[in-house]
């Protein structure tokens, strides 16, 4: 039974599994990035090179961790993420935004993601309509150097979480503590996605496309997840005004 304070969301089951767990709210792409005037452009253009750089060192390290956890046939997924951090063309876009624009990087990095998710999601195949989630990773990536943040620190969380998430980045894996974590409840994404797969690889029960659920959660609330019917019961923790 469904009691009146819980309330019950329909997804996408991509992998099956009912487990019950407290919400983790990760919620990293919500990130307010403004359009800043730089005076020295060649600065800030060294700055996203640097960005790039520690983004591929990063990835070549959680390729060989995430190769440990779930096999060599899905930590070739970060070789595609390796491979946009050397795309030309990408780069010379972001850097033509910050030469032209006279603007910072995470301006220009916004930019270029905007528009290359905008191209892949008006695609009709839905395996390559999918790979829009693969830009917004990297550029998560370069955005995460070019600011200084740190990724999660997952030894000072407790146990039995349901990651909430708009999405998660597949290279998100190879760091997280799978003791920990028992399933994941996104906002978007979808089957074919890559996060969809390693899910599947880990066992790891997962909703994905669940609309309208980053609004009603909170870090802490209860959640009773159903990889199987693609269903997430959110019961809240505490009293809601």
């Amino acid at each position: 039974m469904v009691s009146g304070r819980e309330k019950v969301f329909q997804g996408d089951g991509v992998s099956s599994g009912l487990v019950l767990g407290q919400a983790l709210k990760l919620d990293s792409h919500n990130r307010v990035i403004l359009k800043i005037p730089v005076d020295n452009v060649e600065a800030e253009v060294r700055r996203y090179k640097r960005a790039i750089e520690a983004s591929k060192e990063q990835l070549v390290v959680l390729k060989s961790r995430l190769e440990e956890k779930v096999g060599r046939e899905h930590s070739v997924i970060l070789d595609a993420h390796l491979l946009m951090l050397e795309d030309r063309a990408l780069n010379a876009g972001i850097l033509a935004g910050i030469r032209s624009g006279r603007t910072n990087a995470e301006w220009a990095v916004s930019q270029v993601r905007d528009q290359l998710v905008q191209a892949y999601e008006s695609l009709d195949d839905e395996y390559f309509r999918e790979r829009h989630s693969d830009i917004e990773d990297v550029a998560e990536r370069i955005l995460l150097n070019l600011s200084g943040g740190k990724p999660v620190d997952w030894e000072s969380l407790p146990r039995d979480l349901i990651i909430v998430s708009r999405d998660f980045n597949p290279s998100n894996f190879a760091t997280m503590d799978l003791q920990k974590v028992r399933g994941l409840a996104l906002e978007s994404g979808g089957r074919s996605s890559h996060t969809a797969i390693i899910s599947r690889g880990l066992r790891l029960p997962a909703v994905m496309g669940v609309p309208d659920f980053l609004s009603a959660v909170v870090s802490g609330d209860t959640i009773l997840l159903n990889g199987d019917e693609g269903q997430v019961i959110l019961h809240p923790t505490r009293r809601r005004v």
